[in-house]
């Protein structure tokens, strides 16, 4: 549903209680999750989102990506969404310009040839966290799509109990990506970050501070909850195709 009102237009999705995209009417921030992604680019190797390719796994109304391409205009963008519908009305109401394939995540990541820069992955929400991506196999097959010194951002949201749902993402993460990180939002959200390489919170901070001026506010907040992500992995096992009890923890999480 789209929903608007003085203030603002929204796109929700599955729920009312939560909102996917919005947009102010003003212009100004709304201190959701997505505005911080926009600094992300800055964590990938120094060059990489000068003309490199970035794959938005998750497109909703596309708010994570307008602001990234506002700050990152030469990054070219691939994203990717379940529902054509979806899309239509982010085009419609959203002004989403980027090319966007309709398809489950892992599939197309699993068919797909490219390699990209950034591929920033937001597939849970509202508690509903597909399974299938959430497990070391899908992590490994975003490995075989990111570019050597990309990086790559997860959206996580953990209703009532955040922790049973980060740190085991957080275990499969690691199991792949030798580098992660952690960093939380205003709203909420947990994004977890994740290197081909080992990555040192120290150079995570430096790169942040060369963002360009149009994500220079997103990369300040982002920096000052940045934390390593193995404490956050400790004690929790990874998640793997064969077993999962995301489903469970994310029905459990919603309801508190």
């Amino acid at each position: 549903m789209v929903w608007r009102d003085a203030q603002a237009t929204s796109l929700l999705l599955n729920t009312t209680r939560v909102a996917q995209s919005v947009r102010w009417h003003d212009g100004r921030e709304t201190g959701s999750y997505w505005e911080l992604l926009s600094a992300v680019p800055a964590l990938a190797r120094p060059g990489q989102a000068e003309g490199g390719s970035a794959l938005y796994l998750g497109v909703a109304g596309g708010a994570a990506i307008s602001a990234t391409q506002a700050a990152w205009p030469a990054l070219r963008p691939q994203g990717v969404e379940i529902d054509p519908g979806v899309t239509a009305l982010a085009r419609a109401h959203f002004s989403l310009s980027i090319p966007v394939a309709h398809d489950d995540a892992r599939r197309f990541v699993a068919k797909d040839t490219g390699r990209y820069a950034v591929i920033m992955v937001d597939l849970y929400a509202t508690g509903q966290i597909p399974a299938h991506v959430a497990t070391v196999e899908f992590f490994e097959s975003l490995a075989r799509r990111l570019a050597p010194g990309g990086v790559v951002a997860m959206n996580v949201y953990g209703g009532g109990d955040p922790e049973s749902i980060v740190g085991p993402l957080a275990a499969s993460l690691g199991r792949v990506f030798p580098g992660l990180m952690a960093a939380r939002s205003a709203s909420g959200n947990t994004l977890l970050l994740a290197w081909g390489e080992p990555m040192a919170v120290a150079t995570a901070e430096a790169r942040l501070r060369a963002a360009p001026e149009a994500a220079r506010r997103a990369a300040l907040r982002l920096s000052r909850t940045l934390e390593e992500g193995a404490p956050l992995a400790a004690g929790h096992a990874p998640l793997t195709d064969e077993r999962s009890d995301m489903e469970i923890r994310a029905a459990r999480a919603l309801s508190r």
